[in-house]
């Protein structure tokens, strides 16, 4: 091998040792973030509050972008009724409320008149290697 051979590989291997942290992180699944096992919500007469049960655990902090949209199921398909966004610091000790409703997960108040929905709810996490995406949509409910 010659010196100009011995210096590539010694590059190649400057840049697999300095890139082997971000592989590493991007192995990892994006459930060692975020676990959402479900998202359930009873059946409610309109004028009420929807009220929203997720099993979810938070295995290590992180930031979040996240969306919530209210799907209305009509003849022609799931149509979008409302949206709620926002950004959130996420850690392990965090808890949600009991009961929770739909105005405290979504972050905006959604007027529902008589109908079947269901609910998405989509997580965008930072990371340093990269973005990841956590989703869990409900059942299918409906309002009276």
């Amino acid at each position: 091998m010659n010196r100009t051979e011995l210096r590539f590989y010694a590059v190649l291997a400057l840049i697999a040792i300095a890139f082997s942290p971000v592989a590493i992180r991007w192995s990892l699944p994006n459930s060692a973030w975020l676990t959402v096992r479900g998202m359930a919500i009873g059946d409610t007469r309109a004028g009420q509050p929807v009220i929203v049960s997720v099993d979810r655990t938070i295995h290590r902090p992180f930031r979040a972008r996240w969306i919530v949209t209210v799907r209305r199921v009509s003849p022609e398909g799931l149509l979008t009724h409302c949206i709620g966004r926002g950004e959130n610091d996420y850690s392990p000790a965090a808890t949600l409320p009991q009961p929770m409703t739909l105005k405290y997960w979504s972050g905006v108040e959604c007027e529902m008149p008589a109908g079947q929905y269901r609910v998405d709810t989509l997580w965008t996490i930072e990371d340093w290697a990269g973005d990841r995406e956590v989703r869990v949509m409900s059942n299918v409910f409906r309002v009276e």
